[in-house]
């Protein structure tokens, strides 16, 4: 019953924001009259699409997008490269004429999420990942390379509220394996939700279901062999409460395409993904050696394409590129040449991160424009671990440390331009490594509100609410003298009061205090844990997190996230907390709109759209919060203002540029 509620949940919420969610609109400036909403993404810099035929000792690069190009698939003529690109600012397929070199073009006229494509044998059909119903489902359409098809006559296949993923025809084209998680809950660990999936069988029309695996690891990435006898695919160590910070394992296996008789293929002394059956027998696959087990740039593994014989004998190279992955090989069905994703060149004269070691700071160097239905807002993406967008102007408050430590406060354009430090916590100070999260202006620009400290430490780990003007004069520790974790401090709209999250209690609570420090005031004094709070720009209304209502985390006596709203009476009495999410989701990482009627929120309840092991070998974290939400306060109405398989995290929101 608990599966099947949070399933009915997931469905439900994420409809609800299929809805409104109309198609976001690329903006050639930066400058503009919308609102603004600024959030953070753990995602890779610029990735490319490059083959690379037996022998050859340098890739050629299909492609030369400076966004994300990834998951490329040939078809049977070896004519059509088809690939998924974030280059409008969220996945959608694309096919280039491998013949005539030109401007990729889209595949479907959507609004949705779209990837991971796969083209049957007899050229008729691609089958791929979608959100069109809401979720990752498996759609089917025919293959129209030279059309653009509208997405809303592709049939959903699996329809099901879990995420179904990696399509793979079978040769005679009558049946596609694919994964899913669709059988297994969440495993709710304190920092990180994990899920388990499974490879599946199912005929070409999504009928006569079948699961093929079943055990205590992540299955997936099915492919077929030649002769259709033989589904490889890879087995990965799903983390427990015991095994979180352990290298992971991954081995590719294969199976009897009736689901009998698995076995192991690559060795155990390797991590090993995404296979591919190649023209001569063999089975190629992505293999590293890498820290797996690493939560920053630092451990990135180092991928490379190897293959190996069906009997996991005579294991051999055969791409390596220095100092770029080659993740994600498919073969070329005309040729036998291995088409991968790797990183692509910087995009010459755009800021990069130094929290990332690849890619731009603005992802994508643009905003995209989404509508709401009373409004229409521009959207920025910044990799990293903290933004809070300037009202007012077009510049940005953001986080960056450097290799030894040192943890800049800056402000930049929204580009990462014209950078200027704040202020600067240097390596020998004791809060300098700790902090990564949690800034806010006031509402006239005057002063920023960050956290110094351990901001995701417990109640009694030391952390403080600091306030200071943009140029760094005036620097204040507002919480001085209130030992326990203070943060996520965010000020009112005439800047006289703040509201944060304190642990001097023992326990997580909201409070609120005057802008000097003076009087603070727990609104929440009661022992569940309070967080993420937020006030509106009137100041008469909280919205905080709270697992009060949550479902268990493994391991702690804490539980999931829900969203509630506490009403500030004129007389400062507060009225009952109002809960306004429900089911197993976690949520997170609220502010409100400037006006107050809606609420940006963090919320994995869009499920995931890829498989978990394959995020998580290239960026330390596979959405366990998700996407970027907005709920209209006064009716509940949920709109879903992101939809990638990042993770997207501390949204704030402002007014136009003036």
């Amino acid at each position: 019953m608990k599966l099947l509620h949070e399933i009915r949940f997931t469905k439900a919420l994420v409809l609800c924001s299929k809805a409104a969610l109309l198609l976001p609109l690329l903006i050639s400036s930066i400058a503009s009259a919308q609102e603004r909403i600024g959030y953070v993404t753990f995602r890779p810099g610029n990735w490319d699409i490059y083959q690379s035929a037996s022998g050859q000792a340098q890739p050629t690069r299909l492609t030369d997008d400076p966004a994300l190009d990834y998951d490329a698939v040939v078809s049977p003529d070896g004519r059509w490269l088809v690939f998924s690109s974030e280059r409008d600012g969220t996945a959608r397929l694309y096919v280039s004429d491998l013949s005539r070199p030109g401007k990729p073009r889209r595949l479907f006229a959507s609004e949705a999420f779209e990837d991971q494509p796969a083209i049957s044998a007899n050229g008729k059909w691609i089958a791929f990942v979608s959100t069109r119903d809401g979720n990752a489902d498996i759609f089917i359409a025919p293959f129209r390379p030279t059309q653009r098809q509208a997405l809303r006559k592709a049939k959903n296949l699996t329809n099901d509220p879990g995420a179904d993923l990696r399509p793979a025809f079978s040769p005679d084209c009558k049946s596609i394996a694919f994964c899913s998680d669709r059988a297994t809950p969440v495993l709710r660990l304190p920092a990180f939700g994990f899920r388990k999936g499974d490879v599946y069988r199912m005929d070409l029309d999504g009928k006569n279901l079948r699961r093929l695996t079943n055990d205590r690891n992540w299955n997936g990435s099915p492919t077929w062999s030649a002769d259709g006898r033989t589904i490889y695919y890879y087995s990965a160590t799903v983390p427990d409460s015991q095994t979180l910070n352990k290298a992971p394992s991954s081995r590719i296996w294969r199976i009897d395409a009736d689901g009998k008789d698995a076995r192991p293929v690559t060795p155990p002394n390797e991590f090993a993904l995404s296979p591919a059956s190649m023209l001569n027998g063999r089975v190629a696959y992505a293999s590293t050696t890498g820290d797996l087990t690493s939560t920053g740039p630092a451990g990135k593994p180092h991928f490379i394409i190897k293959s190996i014989s069906p009997d996991g004998t005579d294991e051999r190279k055969e791409v390596e590129v220095p100092n770029n992955s080659c993740m994600g090989p498919a073969i070329n069905p005309r040729s036998g040449a291995i088409v991968f994703h790797g990183d692509g060149p910087e995009p010459a004269g755009v800021p990069p991160t130094t929290f990332f070691d690849h890619g731009s700071w603005l992802v994508g160097n643009r905003a995209t424009r989404v509508a709401l239905p009373d409004r229409r807002i521009d959207i920025y993406a910044f990799r990293g671990t903290s933004v809070a967008i300037r009202p007012l102007t077009n510049e940005v408050a953001r986080m960056e440390q450097d290799s030894d430590s040192t943890t800049h406060l800056q402000i930049s354009d929204v580009t990462g331009a014209h950078r200027r430090d704040v202020h600067v916590w240097r390596p020998d100070d004791p809060a300098s490594a700790q902090i990564f999260t949690a800034i806010d202006w006031s509402n006239d620009g005057n002063w920023l509100c960050v956290t110094q400290g351990r901001t995701f430490g417990g109640p009694n780990t030391l952390a403080d609410v600091v306030k200071v003007h943009p140029d760094g004069s005036d620097f204040q520790i507002l919480s001085k003298g209130a030992v326990g974790n203070n943060g996520f401090g965010m000020f009112t709209g005439d800047g006289k009061r703040i509201v944060f999250r304190s642990g001097r209690t023992g326990h997580y609570n909201v409070f609120l205090m005057n802008a000097d420090g003076s009087a603070a005031r727990d609104l929440t004094p009661d022992t569940h844990r309070s967080n993420f709070p937020a006030i509106s720009p009137r100041g008469d209304e909280i919205a905080f997190c709270s697992d009060r209502d949550g479902f268990p985390l493994m391991g702690v006596p804490q539980k999931t996230y829900q969203i509630y709203t506490m009403k500030i009476n004129l007389n400062g009495t507060l009225e009952p907390p109002v809960q306004r999410t429900h089911g197993p989701a976690q949520n997170a990482h609220l502010h409100y709109s400037p006006d107050g009627r809606w609420l940006v929120f963090t919320s994995e309840s869009g499920g995931i759209n890829d498989e978990e092991p394959l995020i998580r070998s290239v960026i330390f974290a596979a959405q366990p919060y998700g996407e970027i939400f907005a709920m209209r306060l006064a009716d509940g109405k949920v709109v879903r203002l992101t939809q990638n398989k990042w993770e997207d995290g501390t949204p704030t929101w402002v007014g136009p540029v003036r």
